[in-house]
């Protein structure tokens, strides 16, 4: 997960250097260093991005692009990212703005210098502060040891201290009126909040009895900590306050909180256990994702909202309990559901097979299933109508989902990388698919889209490399993007209803096919009375003496197609259909 953040982190910071340099034309580049136009008349440029390999980089006052010398006044959102060379940066007292988080990366950087003539800014011991050091902007993250807070500060800016893995003590001057210090963790003059642990912290942290809140980000990256021991007056644990504190094993919330923010715990793969108390309402989105020791968890009565994703990649959880008390959820088998069981909310990371889903369930929700990895089959009730975004995505042992003919709705990404797959026939009750809905299902080779659909996304067999066969029953075809691969239209059969043959070969992206054929759909059509050898067992039939097989419903729709092995049917009466049989079993 840690790449996957790097990755789009690298982007957005691209985008933003692009729309910096779009912005303001012209820009150029000079000693390793990217310029943007400021202002033509008023010749200043901004710094945007910086390519050289020096350790130590002196930004110019003035730099001269095709005759004319511009003064640089300003140094853009992440102009120096991920420069992880740089030791030091000295800035001119030219320059008048600095935009986000400038120096985000350079894990090496120690010192940031500020020409003594700055009217804006200024810099003591490497660290970079306003011209009256009364905002504390950015302590570089190479900075190793402790770091003394002078007592004019009286803002700290919020991304102060990130990534600085080797800050080990924040020292505050005694005469601060803001802020204060004890064992080098910062605090409000008051010490109500916890605002930061610096991320070099060891061992174990004892919070003061003062303190009612821990505040965003307060132990963000503390990989070294071992236990954290928080007292009872915390009501109130801050967005991301503990992630990625990859050391902690364990940890035990006081009963004075109300609120687990949103990310608290997210990837503290140390975790194994957690106590949730009965004074907790509140369970913030992804507030324990990734925590992959973590084998259960209980929810107190006293919890009335859980966010999005809470529990999201739990590999090793097994069971989520509810206290059969609470009026807002229940959970049936170590899945969480809403108290009516109408919702599915979270699957367990660890749970294995096939699932069974109550009738009474209408909407699998948002990453419901994400990341179960031992899930090998799913049946969908007739009762569901919506799957929703992400829903199964990364369910890589997955190989067979029944989607019951009730749904309407299949979610954004809802079957992401669910590698497993080999066919889905998605049912004649759908409108929607939503963007990405199939996207790496490496393994699929055939899908059957029926004339109820009206909405494609964007990208929903992108990397279906395997596809060999589409079929498209929709009568009146319509532009969409759902990134077939180049080997899927090239070599895939595109099936598509008696007559509509001319329509598809003139609206994209079905008019790319090599090869597009026309066939009925309507029923079960040239069906011979010899038969198949068929095994019929708790559910579930299998299928000898043909290779390739298609299950009919009583209504004539397609419930299933693929390889002839293990399929797993709700109850009902069905055709089975191979290349030269047909038989009519009962589930």
């Amino acid at each position: 997960m840690k790449h996957f953040i790097s990755y789009f982190c690298t982007l957005a910071i691209a985008l933003s250097m692009a729309l910096q340099a779009s912005a303001s034309e012209p820009y150029f580049d000079s000693d390793g260093i990217s310029y943007a136009v400021l202002s033509i008349d008023g010749r200043t440029v901004a710094v945007t991005a910086y390519t050289g390999d020096n350790e130590a980089v002196s930004i110019p006052q003035q730099v001269t692009y095709e005759g004319t010398t511009y003064t640089v006044t300003r140094i853009g959102d992440h102009a120096f990212s991920h420069c992880t060379g740089l030791t030091s940066v000295t800035i001119p007292n030219s320059v008048t703005e600095i935009g986000l988080q400038p120096f985000f990366g350079c894990l090496n950087l120690t010192d940031i210098i500020v020409d003594p003539e700055n009217s804006s800014y200024c810099s003591i011991d490497g660290v970079l502060y306003d011209k009256e050091v009364s905002i504390l902007i950015n302590c570089p993250e190479g900075k190793k040891g402790s770091l003394t807070i002078p007592g004019s500060v009286t803002t700290i800016g919020i991304n102060a201290f990130s990534a600085c893995s080797n800050l080990t003590d924040i020292i505050v001057d005694p005469e601060n009126s803001s802020y204060c210090s004890i064992d080098g963790v910062l605090y409000d003059k008051e010490v109500s909040v916890l605002i930061k642990c610096p991320e070099g912290k060891k061992g174990d942290l004892n919070i003061p009895s003062s303190v009612t809140t821990i505040g965003d980000y307060a132990f963000y990256y503390c990989e070294r900590l071992k236990s954290v021991t928080t007292p009872n007056s915390v009501t109130t644990i801050g967005q991301w306050a503990f992630a990625y504190c990859t050391g902690l094993t364990s940890v035990t919330i006081p009963y004075s909180v109300t609120t687990i923010g949103d990310n608290v715990f997210y990837y503290c793969e140390g975790l194994k256990s957690v106590t949730i108390p009965n004074s907790v309402k509140t369970i913030g989105q992804w507030a324990f994702a990734y925590c992959t020791g973590l084998t259960s968890v209980t929810i107190p009565y006293s919890v009335t909202t859980i966010g999005n994703s809470a529990f999201l990649a739990c590999s090793n959880l097994t069971d989520i309990i509810v206290d059969s008390e609470n009026s807002s959820y229940c959970s049936i088998d170590g899945i969480l559901y809403d108290k009516e069981a109408s919702v599915l909310i979270n699957c367990p990371g660890k749970k294995e097979g096939e699932p069974t889903i109550p009738g009474s369930v209408t909407v699998i929700g948002s990453n419901a299933f994400s990341f179960c990895a031992g899930l090998t089959s799913v049946t969908i009730p007739s009762s569901v109508k919506t799957i929703g975004d992400e829903a199964f995505s990364a369910c890589t042992g997955l190989t067979l989902v029944t989607i019951p003919n009730s749904v309407t709705i299949i979610g954004d990404y809802a079957f992401l990388s669910c590698t497993g797959l080999t066919s889905v026939t998605i049912p004649g009750s759908a409108t929607t698919i939503g963007n990405g809905a199939f996207l790496g299902c490496t393994g699929l080779t055939s899908v059957t889209i029926p004339n109820s659909v009206t909405t494609i996304g964007i990208g929903t067999f992108a990397y279906c490399t395997k596809l060999a066969t589409i079929y498209c029953e929709i009568l009146e075809p319509f532009f969409c993007d759902p990134q077939f691969p180049v080997e899927v239209i090239e070599d895939a059969i595109l099936y598509v209803p008696t007559g509509c043959k001319t329509k598809y070969e003139t609206i994209a992206p079905w008019n790319s096919f090599k090869h597009i054929e026309e066939k009925t759909f309507s029923g079960v059509d040239n069906i011979p009375d010899d038969r198949a050898r068929i095994l019929v067992s708790d559910g579930s039939l299998t299928v000898e003496g043909c290779e390739f097989i298609t299950v009919y419903d009583m209504n004539g729709r397609i419930v299933y197609r693929g390889i002839g092995q293990e399929v797993r049917l709700a109850p009902g009466i069905y055709l089975v259909k191979g290349r030269n049989s047909c038989v009519k079993v009962v589930i």
